[in-house]
């Protein structure tokens, strides 16, 4: 028998539980971590009725719907945690324990447990105050992270301050980094621009001085025939 879970927008199922097929138990002759697991599944629809409101007295907003619940086919011996139930970026899978393991915490872990209010989250490899939230007088906040009890407001939001000008300064800074880059490959491509501009105007230049050298030559020798023609002709 299993519990149907509720929602925000129903108060109470009704049947608030039902009769489904699970696996369940340890497994006789296999490793210690092992149990009952299932192998085939498939979802079951159960037909309920479902009460929207609190109220104690009168009449109560109900509704028929239905709820989607799994039901075990098969099972066998195994590892109820798999590898991808494991956070790969935080745990380590250790098959022969079936559990995921926190990467290079075990000396973080030891100094958490042995701290007074303190508890190891496996899940998050971190640690937490056993209590996650506590009543304060006015002008407190419950501090469920560091100190596990009530701290002024003032500090908190000192902390926050602190991180949102951290924040801004880093931002600043990125952005003056882009603008110092930006201008530097601006004055990289006007330099590239002279520097070709400069190539074109010599190979213009030279290409014009070897014009300007063959019209000279041609002209000289246009001369020298000229005079050769004129003292070799006889004279009247």
């Amino acid at each position: 028998m299993i519990e149907l879970p509720t929602t925000s927008a129903a108060y109470q199922l009704v049947p608030g539980h039902v009769l489904v097929d699970r696996c369940s138990g340890s497994c006789h002759a296999s490793p210690s971590a092992h149990s009952c697991t299932p192998t085939k599944t498939e979802n079951v629809t159960i037909e309920v009725m479902a009460v929207s409101t609190t109220y104690s007295s009168g009449a109560w907003a109900t509704t028929c719907t239905t709820v989607t619940v799994e039901k075990h086919l098969s099972c066998s011996c195994g590892c109820g945690i798999q590898p991808s139930d494991c956070d790969a970026s935080l745990h380590n899978y250790d098959a022969a324990n079936c559990k995921c393991e926190c990467r290079n915490a075990s000396a973080a872990k030891a100094v958490c447990l042995a701290t007074p209010g303190k508890t190891w989250n496996s899940q998050r490899c971190r640690c937490e105050c056993r209590e996650l939230s506590g009543v304060c007088s006015t002008g407190f906040v419950y501090d469920n992270v560091e100190s596990c009890g009530c701290v002024r407001i003032a500090s908190v939001a000192s902390v926050a301050s602190n991180a949102v000008m951290l924040g801004v300064v880093l931002a600043v800074g990125l952005v003056f980094l882009g603008l110092v880059l930006f201008e530097l490959r601006r004055r990289d491509n006007v330099r590239h621009k002279r520097r070709l501009s400069q190539k074109r105007k010599e190979a213009f230049d030279l290409e014009t001085f070897d014009g300007e050298t063959e019209q000279l030559q041609s002209n000289q020798q246009s001369i020298i025939k000229s005079k050769t023609s004129d003292s070799g002709s006889p004279e009247g």
